[in-house]
């Protein structure tokens, strides 16, 4: 019997999240393949000489989480895992993703990172504040680079706001950004599979900066420039994704501007706009690659 296991993450209980999880097990099923769910604290993992695991009986894992370590030691015992440890590291960290892909002809924000700071005091660089402020200029974007759905992700409108984000996040990974304020409220999600498009969806969000569903954004169909296509296609090769939703702002309708990468972006809003069955798509693209059919 062919057997798949998709980890999760052992605390997040979202409807969007337990979606994506049902909907790649029901496909899955249909196409002759038994999947078990388990939470990260389910997965029993320890060192000897070698990696030793609860999970030999499984082909392959989708690993719908962010603990690299485990994603990790999974591959270290010969278990093949979408995506890659090493994908879901270069994702999970928002400035180790645009580092990544700088060097390579993209259209990307100018990017900022923090200093780190491992002292009890709220200490701040004068001459590093200086530096960003002559970069960015007001606004710009604050985001801690842990994070996803668009939380801890602020606008910063002047010296004072900019300062109390840095004493408050001093200790924490941050990065700042240029605003392209031509996309306020809104960017384009494109979802990738094998390198491949498999559809986009606009998002437009009216009350907030954030374009973000769980902040009020709304999914709408929307026809892509292949530009913006292009884009996305060489930031998944790039980055090495199974899968991937890549954020793209509109410095305008044909200038394309790189925003972020999920390596494990929820598609629930996605296949009820666009009609498109992802989980089918990327059920038989992980069938194929495992089992070559």
């Amino acid at each position: 019997m062919k057997k798949g296991l998709i980890v999760r993450n052992s605390f997040n209980d979202s409807p969007n999240y337990l979606y994506e999880l049902n909907r790649l097990k029901e496909e899955f099923l249909a196409l002759g393949v038994l999947i078990d769910i388990k939470k990260t604290s389910e997965l029993k993992i320890y060192l000897t000489s070698k990696v030793e695991s609860n999970l030999k009986e499984y082909d392959f894992v989708i690993f719908l989480d962010k603990d690299i370590v485990l994603a990790k030691a999974i591959e270290k015992e010969g278990i093949r895992v979408f995506n890659s440890s090493k994908a879901i590291e270069l994702c999970d960290n928002k400035f180790l993703t645009q580092l990544y892909l700088s060097n390579n002809n993209l259209n990307m924000i100018k990017t900022i990172p923090s200093l780190l700071c491992y002292l009890k005091e709220d200490l701040i660089d004068e001459d590093y504040f200086k530096f960003i402020i002559k970069e960015l200029g007001f606004p710009m974007v604050f985001k801690e680079c842990y994070g996803s759905l668009g939380k801890n992700v602020y606008l910063i409108n002047d010296e004072n706001e900019l300062r109390n984000y840095m004493k408050k996040f001093v200790h924490s990974s941050y990065l700042l950004q240029e605003y392209v304020k031509e996309s306020y409220g809104k960017d384009l999600r494109v979802i990738l599979i094998n390198h491949k498009v498999v559809g986009t969806m606009l998002r437009v969000n009216t009350k907030d900066f954030r374009s973000n569903v769980g902040y009020g954004g709304i999914g709408y169909p929307f026809i892509a420039k292949q530009e913006f296509l292009d884009l996305a296609i060489k930031a998944s090769e790039i980055l090495d994704l199974d899968y991937c939703g890549v954020d793209i702002l509109f410095k305008d309708e044909d200038t394309p501007v790189l925003c972020e990468v999920n390596s494990n972006a929820f598609f629930k809003e996605f296949e009820k706009v666009n009609e498109v069955n992802v989980a089918l798509i990327y059920a038989k693209y992980i069938v194929k690659k495992v089992y070559n059919k």
